[in-house]
């Protein structure tokens, strides 16, 4: 499987077969149920995944330190009016759910109501799970590496 490929949604033999569903190919050619329910989902889910792994247009984040131990990292970008939440391993905080054990947690948290907040799993190796090396979740986790603070460690 090609990397332009993986992670895609990609219609199931079975609606060929005139019995709908999709699914999701991951980046190691692991087949599973689709993140989206139905049709309309799926066109509101390929836009957010198209604006989220786009070349930003924007200026670049200015991130700032706004409290840093050894559970979280939380970073704002007040130009943008976000803020980022990153939850290394390490973390002892008991509500976090991780698919892995290495794997980095970081939330998105936009400032504008009714905005929903976005959970990124984050590998060393792969980057964002959902949106790859491209995702502003990587670029928060570079912004606490250059000042001293590496999750994956």
């Amino acid at each position: 499987m090609t990397e332009d490929l993986s992670g895609r949604l990609v219609r199931s033999e079975r609606e060929a077969a005139d019995e709908p569903g999709l699914v999701r190919v991951s980046r190691d050619g692991r087949v599973g149920p689709a993140p989206v329910a139905n049709r309309a989902e799926l066109a509101e889910h390929t836009e957010r995944m198209a604006r989220a792994t786009t070349q930003e247009t924007l200026a670049p984040r200015r991130f700032q330190i706004k409290r840093r131990n050894d559970n979280e990292l939380i970073l704002f970008v007040e130009d943008r009016r976000e803020s980022w939440i990153i939850y290394p391993p390490r973390s002892q905080y008991e509500f976090l759910d991780r698919p892995t054990i290495q794997t980095v947690l970081v939330e998105h948290h936009p400032w504008t109501p009714y905005v929903p907040i976005v959970i990124h799993e984050v590998d060393a190796s792969t980057g964002c799970r959902e949106h790859g090396l491209a995702c502003g979740a990587s670029a928060a986790i570079q912004a606490g590496v250059q000042v001293g603070w590496n999750p994956f460690v």
